[in-house]
């Protein structure tokens, strides 16, 4: 492994460290020689991650800097972490969201975990519910195979129909993905964003898994919402973006979670 990306970097590498925490990569800390600090990511879909890097960075968001990229491996710069961050982790989501486009979806299907994730490439959707509902509960569905689970979803697709309407905003550029362990505050105090599963869909939805696994504080809520105050009804919608979450958890992860997929089918039910 080391000649490998030694060759990769083009640089003499004095230690090839194994880092935990991908759940389909395999991540390394490559320590080389002239004293720099190199991340290198392998994984067959890596494709996807460098075009959801990229297209956060040319957005505005801050991202590592991409050092190579091929169809194998990222090479990111090593982010040290420092100081706390999470107003500024706000103040980027917030203008992050402001990149709109016409269509919900995205150019490509990436990935949200392990799971496949739909984007409803080149069918210029204009309705939030409609592609909500095809391309992010429907294929959970199929996934899990559960006729019960599927009985459940099928009795409240009105409601989250009318709970999706409700929103005025348009489709928002989003990371995806993210959660405390994709977002790290570097030595300056600044956020740096990583893994993501890029789209365009409601802005509500990236804030799903972060309430679902916390560690977001007041200061993050505040600082977004001085740019880019959420709307009313923001807390119900929520219910609905961590069903989909909880419904890709359990495919991935097993009958854990099927307790909370449940409890927000509850929740939704009895919202009207």
């Amino acid at each position: 492994m080391k000649k490998t990306f030694e060759s990769l970097l083009k640089e003499n590498i004095r230690e090839v460290i194994p880092l935990s925490g991908g759940d389909t990569a395999e991540n390394f800390l490559c320590l080389l020689n002239s004293g720099k600090e190199v991340f290198v990511k392998s994984d067959k879909d890596i494709a996807l991650e460098i075009d959801g890097l990229q297209t956060l960075a040319k957005n505005g968001l801050a991202v590592p800097e991409i050092i190579i990229a091929n169809d194998f491996f990222l090479a990111l710069e090593y982010i040290k972490t420092g100081k706390n961050c999470q107003a500024n982790i706000g103040v980027q989501l917030a203008n992050l969201h402001k990149n709109t486009a016409k269509y919900y979806g995205y150019h490509i299907d990436n990935k949200i975990g392990r799971s496949p994730q739909f984007n409803g490439v080149n069918q210029k959707i204009t309705n939030w519910f409609d592609f909500f509902w095809k391309y992010r509960i429907t294929p959970q569905l199929e996934m899990a195979n559960n006729k019960n689970l599927t009985t459940s979803l099928n009795n409240i697709k009105e409601k989250i129909k009318k709970l999706l309407s409700e929103t005025t905003s348009k489709p928002s550029l989003l990371h995806g993905d993210l959660w405390s362990g994709n977002v790290f505050c570097d030595k300056e105090g600044k956020a740096i964003f990583i893994d993501p599963a890029v789209y365009y869909g409601d802005r509500e939805s990236d804030f799903a898994l972060m309430e679902m696994f916390g560690g977001f504080s007041a200061d993050f809520y505040k600082s977004y919402n001085d740019i880019y105050p959420l709307e009313q009804g923001f807390e119900e919608r929520l219910v609905i973006y961590k069903l989909y979450h909880y419904l890709n958890h359990f495919n991935i992860f097993g009958g854990s979670y099927l307790s909370s997929v449940n409890k927000c089918i509850a929740k939704i039910n009895n919202f009207y």
